[in-house]
Formats: structure tokens, sequence, C-alpha cells
């Protein structure tokens, strides 16, 4: 499988994931039709296999938690769900979180550089969501 690189403009430097969605038509969009199912998987990684949380607070977006791993559940928002207001800007991890259930987890640590998390109720009885460094992920 070859990958492609997309670049999608928006207009903040933030983590709001409201209002940015790749145009209908475009390289991106075609790229995600053809590969939705893994669109989907990394979305579920990013959003699911992490401790972050993105809090709405007196009209901003703030994280909680470490930047990157903040910045990864925006991305799970970006890709896979369809947020137009603040109400509505996480649905797909709240989505996903009624859905998975944590069965084990090992955090990240600068040794290990990977986070594991044994899911139920995702595709099989027993799923291993896996992130980290591609020297120890692959």
């Amino acid at each position: 499988m070859k990958l492609k690189e997309h670049t999608i403009a928006e207009a903040t430097n933030s983590y709001s994931p409201v209002g940015c969605r790749a145009a209908p038509g475009s390289e991106y969009d075609k790229d995600y039709k053809k590969n939705a199912d893994l669109f989907h998987a990394l979305a579920v990684g990013c959003t699911f296999n992490n401790n972050a949380r993105i809090d709405y607070e007196k009209g901003e977006f703030r994280r909680v938690g470490e930047p990157t791993e903040a910045a990864l559940k925006v991305v799970a928002e970006k890709l896979c769900g369809a947020p137009t207001t603040a109400g509505n800007a996480f649905q797909f991890e709240k989505d996903i979180q009624k859905r998975l259930h944590a069965i084990a987890q090992l955090d990240f640590t600068s040794q290990r550089k990977t986070m594991s998390t044994v899911v139920q109720g995702y595709k099989n009885d027993r799923d291993l969501l896996l992130k980290g460094a591609p020297d120890r992920v692959i």
C-alpha cells in the first residue's frame, strides 16, 4: 500500500477540530473514500489509545495532558468526525468511548517509546491499539 501525503489548510492553529474538512472531490477526499477503513482505524487509535483530553472552556478548546496526545485527538476528529460546533466537536471520540472497553493499558514511557491498549468491542474479541516510535512499532 502506498501512502499519500495531504495538506489541509485550516484557519487557526488550535485544538479545535471545528470547520476543518477537505473539499469534496479533492485528492484527500478521494483517498479517504478509497481507504475509509484505514483512516477509521488510524482515528480510533489516535483517540482511544490516548490519555489526553480536550476541554471547551470560556469559548476556547484547551488541552489537558501532553500536547502531542491532544493533537492526535484533534486529528481523529478531523479524520472521522463531522464537527460543526463546540457542542459536537468530539462526537467521534464519544462514540468510540461508548463502543470500546479498555482491558489493559501500558502507558507511553521514554524507555518503551510506545503506548498500548488492549480493547474489547472493536474488530475481534480482543484487539491491541499501538502507537509510538516507528523503530519500536515496526
